[in-house]
């Protein structure tokens, strides 16, 4: 399925529900590191509940706007990737989810970093607008490269829209209750990055919550 555009507390968001995203964007020869950053929630669809099946949410770059990281077959991918069996409902978070560096190279194969470094994250799961944080910084790789991730790890730490955009323009960010260090063992990301990423590309497969994006940005360096 597709992203669509909703409308939540007067503003427009991007959503998605079992759906993927990829949106273009265009870096410098000289760059180093890129940067995704979201600024989002989940809302449960129906009654909260903890979600079983290994839920994935994917955040990081690929080449193009199509065949991206959820669907059939994807040409590439390089990013973050949860890897947690269940996500346990504690109202009003889903806790315990573990997010590794990942990358994917068409059909079936892929390469994931180790377990992961950080310990579990928390994400919002009610719609009074506690927008979380995520960033997914991807090192430029010949194959092999390094994944960074910022993201929340210690109950309810929500972020305003000029956090935000400080923190992801920031070299170190550093935010209450967030992680910030390496998402596990190096991968490997050719093409995603050796040749230079030209999309960022998210992933959410789950229909029994709606992932709302209200803001996305990316920085190099």
């Amino acid at each position: 399925m597709s992203a669509t555009i909703q409308t939540l507390n007067s503003r427009k968001q991007i959503v998605l529900n079992n759906a993927s995203l990829a949106r273009p964007i265009t870096l410098p020869s000289g760059w180093a590191w890129v940067r995704v950053g979201m600024r989002f929630m989940f809302k449960p669809v129906g009654a909260p509940a903890s979600l079983t099946g290994t839920p994935r949410l994917g955040v990081g770059v690929c080449q193009g706007t199509t065949n991206i990281l959820g669907d059939a077959v994807p040409d590439c991918f390089c990013g973050v990737m949860s890897t947690s069996a269940t996500w346990t409902w504690a109202s009003p978070l889903w806790t315990g989810i573990q997010f590794s560096s990942y990358s994917r190279q068409g059909g079936t194969e892929y390469y994931s970093g180790g377990g992961g470094a950080p310990g579990p994250a928390d994400m919002s799961g009610n719609d009074a607008d506690p927008f979380m944080m995520l960033f997914a910084q991807i090192q430029k790789g010949n194959p092999w490269q390094n994944v960074v991730i910022f993201v929340n790890q210690t109950g309810a730490n929500y972020a305003d829209s000029t956090t935000f955009w400080s923190l992801l323009n920031g070299n170190t960010p550093s935010f209450s209750g967030y992680y910030w260090g390496m998402a596990g063992s190096t991968v490997y990301g050719y093409p995603a990055t050796e040749t230079g990423p030209t999309s960022v590309n998210i992933w959410w497969n789950r229909v029994e919550a709606d992932l709302y994006i209200d803001e996305l940005g990316v920085a190099y360096f």
